[in-house]
């Protein structure tokens, strides 16, 4: 409490006798009060008379270290409007020490605004630890939604060669199919199956065999596009869906993955022994298939008739479904 008139025993009293409240420092001057740890007082209650300063200074230096403590300014009538600028500079509300009962209201006032100042920390402690909360949630949903995708790329993703599994296959065929058909484009399927894979696994061990499978998947990863699927369907069997992409792209690219395959295959296998690739084509404008289930099926037929052809390792399914010729003689 701050003041040097005569009101200053009685406001002293009143403090003490407020349970409330609790302890009182009176304090009279600038200086004394530069000296205060003033962060720790709980409130204020700030006089008109000073020796060293004005009231208003008192409030704006109070204000300056303890932005949250109740300030009251304590005046008797004030002429001079000096409620007003201590108002102006920080002080929560005047009491007029002039009026009846002017000790029971300054406690009252007192109290309203310790209380008020309680709620507001207590309000500020929950708000904090809300926000600590919805942080912690927060990280927690992330950490919950990453581990949401990489089970979902577990379930649907071939752990060997890295390709899609059947299921995700299954799963993008359909509405690739429906896309390709809502807008007439062409939509192509690529069959793959390894020639001779049973001798080799049975001749040089299950490790060649799982040698050539990530081979396939590193070579067939690195030729398709995002727009692609490319999936291991079975033991050494292979698909490629294919969207916007007539035949013809679709042969080159079975091409380059026979190449390719044929090129580092050599390494796993060695000399004297070879692991060759069958590739059959679909597409919707060559065979007109009526869904995807069909596009593949009719990839299948061109498949078992590059694999019965000693002489063409890729074969495009015709327009009845079932034939199939070799890529050299397809028209353009």
């Amino acid at each position: 409490m701050f003041g040097q008139d005569d009101l200053l025993r009685a406001v002293a009293s009143a403090i003490e006798g407020n349970v409330s409240a609790g302890e009182c420092r009176a304090i009279s001057t600038f200086a004394q009060l530069e000296q205060e740890s003033i962060d720790e007082f709980g409130a204020f209650i700030v006089g008109e008379s000073f020796t060293d300063a004005s009231p208003t200074d008192i409030v704006g230096l109070i204000r300056e270290h303890a932005d949250e403590a109740p300030i009251l300014a304590g005046l008797v009538d004030d002429p001079e409007g000096i409620g007003k600028a201590m108002l102006t500079h920080g002080a929560d509300e005047c009491v007029d020490l002039s009026a009846n009962h002017s000790m029971y209201l300054l406690m009252a006032t007192l109290d309203k605004h310790i209380e008020l100042c309680r709620i507001k920390r207590e309000n500020l402690r929950l708000q904090a630890a809300l926000a600590r909360s919805l942080a912690e949630l927060k990280r927690k949903n992330r950490e919950l939604e990453e581990q949401t995708e990489r089970l979902e790329t577990i379930a649907s993703t071939d752990l060997l060669t890295s390709l899609a599994n059947r299921w995700r296959l299954q799963e993008r065929m359909n509405p690739m199919f429906a896309e390709a058909s809502r807008y007439s484009d062409d939509l192509a399927c690529l069959m793959m199956d390894l020639d001779d894979f049973k001798s080799i696994n049975d001749t040089l061990g299950h490790q060649a065999g799982d040698d050539l499978l990530t081979t396939v998947g590193r070579i067939v990863m690195e030729q398709v596009r995002a727009s692609d699927i490319a999936a291991r369907i079975g033991g050494d069997e292979f698909v490629i869906i294919m969207p916007r992409t007539t035949a013809h792209t679709a042969a080159a690219l079975a091409e380059r993955i026979r190449n390719q395959f044929s090129r580092q295959s050599k390494l796993i296998t060695g000399d004297g022994r070879t692991c060759g690739m069958s590739i059959g084509i679909a597409s919707i404008s060559l065979s007109k298939p009526l869904d995807a289930k069909q596009l593949l099926s009719h990839a299948d037929n061109a498949l078992y008739a590059a694999k019965r052809s000693r002489s063409h390792g890729v074969m495009l399914c015709g327009a009845d479904g079932v034939t199939a010729q070799p890529i050299s003689g397809m028209p353009r």
